[in-house]
């Protein structure tokens, strides 16, 4: 999808209030070693990690992973406990091993350049975001919301509301980037705009969603062409 159009001047001029980024799956390619985590807790289990089961565990919080994982397994581990290891394999799994998601960095880059404001919006911890930024340089957000920041995690709009509150930007000014169900359904509760980011559409992210295999188009022109024409249609 790309957002060319013949626009007024006030629309080419107009951008939204802020971009709202996804961290896993979304700037960097952590759901993929993730899974891998996941795949190894069901596998000591004796339970088959099919790809329908594993694409349960996208976006999911630790703790809301652990107690899927408990109900599968049976297993007697506390739901904190079984949280905890989960996500600390997850980190030692990272170190080395976490890319980004390909044009991340530039886009992230180019918005920052422009003067957009910039939320990160995650399902997962402070100290999990920590180690990611161990690995890759996510530079500065003007505003960061994690697991440990609301009381419902996504798909409750919680955390982008949080954001756009933290930005003092309308919800509905707000561009998301995101790439699970859940985090999509997070985004459009809120009543942000939404761009499902995946290299396929395995996502039920919404007729309305646009959808791109990855951030490599994305520019402060693309965003502001993106925002402008909606709001042509609006």
């Amino acid at each position: 999808m790309t957002p060319t159009t013949h626009l007024s001047a006030a629309a080419e001029t107009a951008g939204p209030a802020a971009v709202l980024f996804d961290l896993d799956g979304t700037l960097v390619d952590s759901e993929r070693l993730w899974l891998e985590v996941v795949r190894g807790r069901l596998d000591s289990a004796g339970r088959s990690a099919s790809p329908a089961l594993l694409a349960e565990f996208e976006g999911l919080t630790t703790s809301e992973a652990a107690r899927r994982l408990i109900a599968l397994t049976g297993e007697s581990a506390s739901g904190d406990r079984v949280a905890e290891e989960l996500e600390m394999s997850a980190i030692e799994v990272f170190s080395g091993r976490l890319p980004w998601i390909a044009g991340a960095p530039e886009a992230l880059r180019s918005l920052r350049e422009a003067g957009i404001p910039l939320g990160l919006v995650t399902s997962s911890s402070r100290r999990w975001v920590a180690a990611v930024e161990r690995s890759l340089p996510l530079g500065r957000f003007d505003a960061v919301i994690t697991a440990d920041d609301v009381l419902r995690a996504k798909p409750h709009p919680e955390p982008y509301l949080r954001a756009a509150e933290l930005l003092g930007a309308e919800p509905g000014a707000c561009i998301v980037f995101e790439d699970s169900a859940v985090g999509a359904m997070a985004a459009t509760a809120a009543g942000c705009r939404l761009v499902h980011v995946a290299p396929d559409r395995h996502c039920d992210a919404g007729s309305s969603a646009d959808h791109l295999p990855d951030l490599r188009s994305v520019t402060a022109p693309w965003v502001r062409g993106l925002f402008a024409m909606d709001a042509e249609l609006r």
